[in-house]
């Protein structure tokens, strides 16, 4: 996905970003899903935690809120 002049690419375990020189891998609370750009914001989901939101400075924060869309990974279920 591109982003802000920069290049990300996601698997569930790994996020990492490319700005034409340099790849930076993000540290991840856990497996993820899918890295989505929502306007001027990418969000991905975090199982077992929520939706996060990843900063231009590259930390993350979590969106309030979102916490019962946390995911079990052994289960696939919500968690309670």
């Amino acid at each position: 996905m591109s982003f802000n002049g920069k290049i990300y690419f996601q698997s569930f375990s790994l996020l990492l970003v490319y700005d034409g020189k340099t790849v930076h891998k993000i540290p991840l609370p856990g497996s993820i899903m899918f890295l989505h750009n929502v306007g001027e914001r990418l969000i991905f989901l975090a199982l077992d935690y929520g939706l996060y939101e990843l900063k231009t400075d590259h930390s993350i924060q979590p969106l309030p809120g979102s916490g019962f869309l946390r995911v079990n990974c052994n289960r696939h279920t919500p968690i309670s």
